[in-house]
């Protein structure tokens, strides 16, 4: 009875710890405030809530199976297992990505000058709107995948850059 009350103990104090961690690294790279380690905690912890959740369905088993009894219960499971199984099929374009991010992969890829076209705006204009971010461009024929390469950011940090409020065209 003892070992039972530690495990419970154990098991839900490493379930709801790991949970609290999970959820605020999942909202943050949600938002793409993956700084840090945080994409790194999140997996890590992601094992540990498993660990956890299993220890407490197990502990909890009459409960859990209780779940499945009510048609409410039931329902939920259902749907939430469903959209699971449906996050795994692919979507959009050819490596399964959807077509906006296949767009910007694209748009990576394209020289400054481009990116300035697309935007509608003076590629000189864009060199010093980044440098006065702090992003070193050497020449508007650079990819922004090599600006963000040069400077240590990602992509999306250059976009960030360029979309930022003082940069918005008027």
């Amino acid at each position: 009875m003892n070992d039972w009350r530690r495990l419970r103990t154990w098991a839900g104090a490493l379930t709801i710890g790991s949970f609290i961690v999970m959820s605020v690294t999942g909202i943050l790279m949600f938002f793409h405030l993956n700084v840090g380690m945080i994409k790194l905690a999140h997996e890590g912890m992601s094992w540990l809530f498993v660990l956890g959740a299993v220890l407490h369905v197990v502990i909890n088993w009459r409960a859990f199976l209780g779940y499945f009894r009510t048609p409410l219960g039931a329902v939920i499971i259902g749907i939430l297992v469903l959209v699971g199984a449906v996050s795994f099929l692919p979507v959009g374009g050819p490596h399964g990505r959807p077509p906006f991010m296949e767009i910007m992969g694209a748009m990576e890829q394209a020289s400054l000058e481009l990116v300035a076209q697309v935007l509608k705006r003076d590629p000189q204009t864009l060199i010093q709107q980044l440098q006065a971010q702090g992003i070193q461009v050497r020449q508007p024929t650079q990819t922004l995948a090599e600006i963000a390469a040069q400077n240590q950011k990602h992509s999306m940090e250059i976009w960030a850059a360029l979309f930022s409020p003082q940069n918005r065209p008027n």
